[in-house]
Order: C-alpha cells, then sequence, then structure tokens
C-alpha cells in the first residue's frame, strides 16, 4: 500500500517521526498491508508536535508545494513534474492506493490515481466536506475530483460526518483516540453548582479562535457578577467560579497572554502550554465544559475527547460538529455573538439536571468510537 500525504515525515537519529494523530493512525492502516510506501515531503519549517512511528515504512521524498507566496509556488512549479513522476511509478507498482486529503500533495494524488481505474483506492478526506462550506478551489477541487464515480473509481472516500445527496462511493467515518479499556473507567460524577472548569484543547492559531475563548469568560464573569450583584443588593460577588485552561502552544499565545494581563484575568485563565496525554485526560476529567470556537474542522479531536469523559463541548456550528453533538442534545452551538452565547451558557448552568444530561449523553455517543472499532472498521474497507 502506497499512502500519498502532505504531512511529513521527519528523520532524526535514525528513527522516522510525524505528526503525532497522523502517526498514532498508521499502526492501524499497517495492519491490512504486508508493506506500506508513504509518498509525503520530509521537512518541516514550522514547529510540530511530533511522536515517533512505530511502523517501519519506505519514504518515497516529494518536494513540498505551497502557493503561499509568489517564489514558493514558482518553485512548486518547478517540483511539479519530478512529484507527478514519482507518484505514478509508486501508484504503477502498488496493490491499494490510499490518499489523505485536502492538501496540495493530496490534490496532485487526486489526478494521478485517475489513470488507475482499477488498483483499489481509499482516501481519508479529514477537512470540512459540507457541501455548502465556503472553501479554497483547491479543496472543492478536490472533493469534485473524489465525488466523480468516473474520474475517481474502486474507491472509497472517508469523510466526517453524514451528509445527504452524496455520490455511492462516500463513506461516513470517524477518528478514535481512546482504547475499549478506557470505557472502564467510569466518567466523572461532577457538580454543576459550584465552581465550574473551562477549557480549550488544540493550536492557538486565529483558525481555532482561541481569544473568542478567553472573551467568552470575560463576558460570563461579567454577566453573572451582575447578576449575582442584584441578588445581593449590590453587593458585587460571583458565586461561581469560573475558570479557563488552554491546552496547547501557537501564534496567538503572545496575543492571549497580553489579553489576560490588560482584563486581570490572571487568577481565572492559564496558558497550560503542550502536555502529554495523561495530563490531558485529566483535565477532561476535571473540567465541565470544553470552548471550540473554530472556524473549520474536519473530525473535532478535542471534542470528541472531551465529550468521552463527559465535558460539554461549546462549539460552532461548523463541518460534522452538529452532527457530534446532535445539534444541541450533546452539546451548545455558539452562535459567536458574545452576549447571546454568554445567557445560552448562563441558562444552561442554572439547569444541573440539563447539564448532566448533556454529559451523559455526550459520554455514551463518544465511548462507541474506540480505537478497536475504528481498527476493525478500516479492516472491513480491505
Amino acid at each position: 500500500m502506497v499512502i500519498v500525504s502532505s504531512a511529513p515525515i521527519i528523520q532524526k537519529r535514525n528513527k522516522i517521526f510525524a505528526y503525532a494523530p497522523y502517526a498514532d493512525e498508521l499502526k492501524y492502516w499497517n495492519l491490512n498491508s504486508d508493506l506500506i510506501e508513504i509518498a509525503c515531503p520530509t521537512g518541516f519549517n514550522r514547529p510540530l508536535l511530533l511522536k515517533e512511528i512505530e511502523i517501519t515504512p519506505e519514504i518515497i521524498e516529494l518536494k513540498t508545494m505551497d502557493f503561499i507566496s509568489f517564489k514558493s509556488g514558482f518553485i512548486s512549479m518547478l517540483n511539479l513534474p519530478i512529484n507527478v513522476i514519482r507518484l505514478y511509478r509508486s501508484f504503477f507498482k502498488t496493490d491499494h492506493i490510499h490518499l489523505r486529503c485536502p492538501g496540495n500533495i493530496g490534490l496532485l494524488g487526486c489526478f494521478v490515481q485517475i489513470l488507475f481505474p482499477k488498483t483499489p483506492k481509499t482516501v481519508k478526506y479529514a477537512g470540512n466536506w459540507d457541501p455548502k462550506a465556503k472553501q479554497p478551489l483547491s479543496y472543492r477541487l478536490q472533493k469534485w475530483i473524489l465525488s466523480n464515480t468516473f474520474l475517481t473509481r474502486n474507491t472509497k472516500v472517508l469523510v466526517y460526518g453524514d451528509w445527504p445527496n452524496q455520490s455511492k462511493n462516500i463513506k461516513s467515518f470517524f477518528t478514535a483516540t481512546y482504547s475499549e479499556e478506557m470505557i472502564k473507567i467510569k466518567v466523572p460524577q461532577r457538580q454543576w453548582d459550584g465552581p465550574l472548569e473551562f477549557l480549550f484543547v488544540g493550536t492557538l492559531s486565529r483558525g481555532k479562535r482561541p481569544t473568542y475563548a478567553l472573551e467568552l469568560i470575560r463576558q460570563l464573569l461579567k454577566q453573572l457578577d451582575c447578576k449575582e450583584g442584584e441578588i445581593f443588593k449590590g453587593h458585587s460577588t460571583t458565586l461561581r467560579t469560573l475558570r479557563l485552561k488552554y491546552f496547547g502552544d501557537g501564534p496567538e499565545r503572545e496575543v492571549l497572554e497580553e489579553m489576560i494581563i490588560q482584563n486581570e484575568l490572571q487568577d481565572c485563565v492559564t496558558l497550560m502550554g503542550n502536555v502529554n496525554s495523561e495530563e490531558l485526560i485529566n483535565a477532561y476529567q476535571e473540567s465541565h465544559f470544553l470552548i471550540l470556537p473554530s472556524q473549520s474542522e474536519g473530525w473535532p479531536k478535542a471534542v470528541a475527547e472531551a465529550m468521552f469523559w463527559g465535558a460539554i463541548p461549546l462549539v460552532t456550528p461548523i463541518s460534522c460538529v452538529p452532527w457530534i453533538i446532535d445539534h444541541g442534545q450533546r452539546g451548545q452551538l455558539l452562535s459567536l455573538d458574545l452576549v447571546c452565547d454568554a445567557n445560552e451558557i448562563i441558562s444552561l448552568i442554572e439547569d444541573s439536571d440539563l447539564c448532566q444530561k448533556k454529559s451523559h449523553l455526550g459520554a455514551y455517543w463518544a465511548r462507541q468510537y474506540t480505537t478497536e472499532r475504528f481498527a476493525q472498521e478500516i479492516k472491513q474497507l480491505f
């Protein structure tokens, strides 16, 4: 099997590394093949959360392709013939083609695979498959090629979410983090009428809108303070202590640090940085809510993980997220209007029974998607 991906493979000290979630997933695809080749770039010029790959694939080096600037676009066009030749040679001798989309390398793979209609293929489309989503031309082109059963034959395209009016080769899929062994650990019982813990998990980038999470906590504190101040005849005191912890790192960290100081939120907002999986599990178990006001998602890994441990997701209605939270039955949708969102959340936290119900329904749903089921679903694709 050959895997084509824009995600780089990095070689260090005679070991090979990849982006951590990708590295975890590769071992499940490896279970169905005697030999795996990975066609991808072998360098990356930005910090990346890396993890050693457990398998030993053969690496087909592809030249990085991006069109962010005129210079990079010009170099990418020069590299295009090299990448096409290397992909063609790899596809010619393989038994199974696996494309990872969306991405520039994935788009190139979409074109080259047309020349191999008889070769069995799978495609994992890890982005937003929503047909109504506003996306770049390259993303829309990949979705069109993959949905076209004349151009893309003998192929199963795995997408996140359940979308109407799709071609017969489109299959709803998922991603898993936890094993069935983890289900034996019970969902923590939370007190919904005391101090409330919020968390943000993910890259601190503009696309994830981490600053909105902080602004939302600030608005919640403001509105709760006013409400409770009225109850106590002007004596401003917050009965519910709200705390927000950020897990992850990225370019927006400095912006957040400045906002925390300017708004004097040092006592209730903490930037934890990148942590290991055990620390993150503890954070999920101790938290009441996950805030993820993201602009775009494929499979929102942090949302599914938080639900697994009973935290209620507060999320934007993008990609398959509304389907994951059952349009509000297992979570809360954000409108990105601070006052409106704060009012909705306050109404929720004032109803402990409703909080408990959403937490329970979310955990029940998330615990169906284990790594064992993930491995079995991949096996069935072959």
